[in-house]
């Protein structure tokens, strides 16, 4: 499909005050709204099976308000309360030679409003141990708005004559711990939900080009959540700073499309269709470390992140990228810069071969930056680069579709300031 139109509004009226005696220091207010329309098309395409329009529509409408207390008694206390109402209504009309247009609502005019309230604190106990805490709570409510709308879910069997309510809870501690001056310690233990996207709830066939199923929506998912805990280590001196980090989530009630081997798929081509289930549980993993060494005339940057999971089936879950790593390296001199860099990833064999994941190869890249600055009354910066020197074929892991990355590119930026 072909993007044939795309326009938006967006727009926002803001509110500000800020409080110059004890106790309250600022209030923010806040309305807003944006319209989306789009149109795919394939009608400038030569040869299509079945030549489709879809249109679709997006009206989101909402406020908040924000309150910030001045730093009292070790705490800086502040409060938010939002709220908005969205609607959508996305429609496929296929036309199918010597046959009758066939018309179908992929979200099939969709509202939900959410309101919900925020209140969060940095609680500075002494100068070496911190403590940030926040809790949110939201009421959702979620419905199809006229009897055809319902009739598309109908036919399998929901119920969705009423609308559906929604609670969801956010919690988080987080304390920090100053060491001494060379040692910081952190943690974070939290509470999330999440509510199901419009999609996940109410989708009617929606094709996902990643795995070629086409979706179907749940209205009887209930919100996911997920417990997580985290912990990070940063030891930093004038010259030196390094951290490492690593996080573990158990989430309930994790939504993922299920194959139902009961339902024809509707789109040409496509390998069948999934429902959208919450599984029991699943859990994620990783870490993250990283190094920065800087000196007067040069700097050195390294990162290393990995991801793992799995689900209650076993089944590793989705676009969980493999071990990368990142190194890059600058001189400096008075008026210029150069910096190569080494970007790479270990091969990636384990996938969700049920969302169309395939494996992907190792690959290593090299790159080269250099910048140069001019200052005479206005500021001058000239910079060049050499992107993958060594020309090699790759892609990444959750590009589309394993299309390759650029080879050997040169770009040549100039910035002018004054």
């Amino acid at each position: 499909m072909d993007v044939s139109l795309a326009q938006a509004s967006v727009y926002g009226l803001t509110y500000e005050r800020y409080f110059f005696d004890k106790g309250l220091k600022e209030l923010d207010f806040k309305i807003y709204g944006n319209n989306i329309y789009h149109e795919m098309d394939d009608s400038k395409r030569p040869e299509v099976p079945i030549r489709m329009d879809m249109p679709g529509w997006s009206d989101t409408y909402g406020a908040f308000t924000t309150l910030k207390w001045r730093k009292m008694n070790g705490h800086n206390l502040r409060l938010k309360a939002d709220g908005f109402i969205h609607f959508a209504r996305a429609e496929m009309t296929m036309y199918a030679n010597d046959a009758a247009p066939m018309f179908m609502l992929t979200w099939p005019d969709i509202q939900r409003y959410d309101i919900g309230a925020f209140i969060s604190d940095l609680w500075e106990l002494n100068e070496h141990l911190n403590l940030n805490y926040s809790l949110r709570f939201d009421y959702a409510n979620s419905r199809l708005q006229n009897e055809s709308a319902k009739d598309y879910l109908r036919i399998f069997g929901y119920n969705v004559d009423d609308p559906i309510p929604q609670k969801i809870w956010n919690a988080i501690l987080e304390p920090n711990w100053k060491i001494n001056n060379n040692w910081d310690m952190g943690w974070l233990a939290a509470f999330k939900q999440r509510l199901p996207t419009i999609s996940e709830q109410y989708g009617f066939y929606l094709f996902n080009a990643q795995d070629a199923y086409d979706y179907i929506g749940n209205p009887t998912l209930i919100p996911e959540s997920a417990l997580q805990a985290e912990m990070n280590i940063t030891y930093s001196n004038k010259v030196f700073t390094a951290t490492i980090a690593g996080f573990y989530y158990h989430l309930d009630n994790y939504i993922v499309g299920v194959i139902d081997p009961e339902l024809s798929e509707m789109t040409i081509g496509a390998n069948g269709v999934k429902v959208y289930q919450a599984l029991d549980f699943a859990y994620m993993t990783g870490f993250e470390a990283s190094a920065f060494l800087s000196k007067e005339k040069f700097s050195w940057a390294n990162v290393l992140n990995f991801t793992y999971g799995k689900d209650s089936y076993n089944e590793i879950l989705p676009q969980l990228p493999p071990l990368k790593i990142t190194s890059t390296f600058t001189l400096k001199a008075t008026n210029w810069d150069i910096s190569p860099e080494f970007v790479g990833a270990i091969s990636k064999e384990d996938v969700r071969v049920s969302y169309g994941e395939k494996s992907a190869p190792a690959w290593m890249i090299v790159n080269l930056r250099a910048s140069y600055y001019l200052k005479k009354k206005t500021n001058w910066t000239f910079q060049a680069g050499i992107e993958n020197i060594l020309d090699n074929y790759y892609y990444e892991f959750l590009d589309w579709g394993q299309i390759p990355r650029q080879g050997i590119n040169f770009y040549l930026n100039v910035t002018f300031k004054f």
